[in-house]
Parts: structure tokens; C-alpha cells; sequence
């Protein structure tokens, strides 16, 4: 197993998680800390810290997924420059349902909100895949694997929503194909994750579960 090669580091706030089963319960918050999610793939597990306070709807919507079993037995289709010497790794994307582009709604891109704040896509973090259309990002994700200044040009940013906080070794080890065999959720705040969603041809967002 590729993530049995990396060892935690001594007070590592990581380190307790547990990488192979779902927790027994969930550990909710009334304030920050940041929601954290395990995903688990066929080279193994890694940790991902989300950034709720900059990209709220963004990580709400990863957690609706994440929650609702979107992710279990979907994979990684794009890897890019895993067979490039020169560039190396650059990313590794993922998230889509029975190899369809397509799905129910996207989102509106954060990265255009003041809250966001400075966040870049550098090394090791989550961002929302979309087309050229800003606004067009629903299930799929990618990971940084070196930095990507080019994707935070303020015309078109990419959002960042997390970052992979332990075992990014095991997302280097990822190829075209590799499988997503679950994801959960090891803690999050206390409150519902039901984003604000733009379906096709809709006038307006609604929220992903309508109450």
C-alpha cells in the first residue's frame, strides 16, 4: 500500500485519523476547526482539510457528495504529466460518475468572493474542476501536485476548497483509472451541507436538497 510508506510526524494533528474504516460517529463543531475528509483509493488513503471558511458553498457542496456516496466507486480519469520527465506531475482529477462529464447542477465559483481571500493553486491542494465557464463546477475535483499560479488569474480562477493535509505521497502514486473506493467524513461543523446549486437551465440557484 502506497500511503503505508509515509510516516506520520511526531505531533502530527493528522496522525489519530484513522485510513481505513469510516468513524463510528462524526465529530461536529459549532465553530472552526475545518471539516476534514478521508478518501480512499486502490494506492491508498489520504486526509483532505477543508477550507469552509473561505469557499463555504464550494466545501458544502463536497460534503453533500462526499456524504451522499457520490464518490464511492467513481475514479481518477485525468492525470497529467505522470509520463513527462520534464514537467512531472502536475495534477490528478477526479470525481465523475460512470465516465459522464455530465451531472445535476454546478456551482457559483467562489474564487470571485471577497472571503476567499489569498488562496492559490499551490502543492497539495483540492480545487473545483469546471469548463471555461467560470461557474460551471459540480462533482469533479483535481489535486495539485506542484504550484499552478497560472490557475489563480483573477479573470478566471480555478477555486481551491482544501488541501490534502496527510499522505499527498499517496496521490502522487494515483494514475488514469485508479479507483475512488469511498470517502467520509471525519469532521465537520455543526450545521446542514446543503448547497446553493445552479441547475441546467434554471433561473436561479436553489439548494441541492430541497427542503
Amino acid at each position: 500500500r502506497a500511503d503505508a510508506k509515509e510516516k506520520p510526524a511526531p505531533g502530527d494533528p493528522y496522525a489519530a485519523i484513522d485510513l481505513d474504516k469510516r468513524p463510528s460517529s462524526v465529530e461536529t463543531n459549532e465553530v472552526p476547526p475545518n471539516p476534514l475528509v478521508v478518501m480512499k483509493t486502490d494506492k491508498g488513503s489520504f486526509v483532505i482539510e477543508l477550507y469552509e471558511d473561505s469557499a463555504p458553498n464550494t466545501v458544502a457542496n463536497f460534503i453533500h457528495l462526499v456524504e451522499s456516496g457520490h464518490y464511492k466507486d467513481s475514479n481518477f480519469h485525468r492525470v497529467e504529466g505522470a509520463n513527462d520527465p520534464k514537467s512531472g506531475l502536475r495534477i490528478v482529477q477526479g470525481g465523475r460518475k460512470n465516465n459522464s462529464e455530465a451531472f445535476d447542477w454546478g456551482i457559483f465559483n467562489e474564487a470571485f468572493v471577497p472571503s476567499y481571500g489569498d488562496l492559490k493553486n499551490a502543492t497539495g491542494t483540492l480545487s473545483m474542476a469546471r469548463t471555461m465557464e467560470p461557474h460551471t463546477g459540480g462533482c469533479q475535483f483535481f489535486i495539485n501536485l506542484k504550484d499552478m499560479p497560472g490557475w489563480d488569474d483573477k479573470r478566471s480562477p480555478y477555486c481551491v476548497f482544501g488541501k490534502v493535509m496527510r499522505n499527498l505521497s499517496v496521490v502522487e502514486a494515483i494514475r488514469a483509472n485508479d479507483k475512488i473506493l469511498d470517502a467520509w467524513v471525519v469532521r465537520k461543523r455543526n450545521h446542514d451541507y446543503n448547497p446553493w446549486v445552479i441547475r441546467p437551465n434554471a433561473r436561479s440557484m436553489e439548494r441541492a436538497v430541497k427542503k
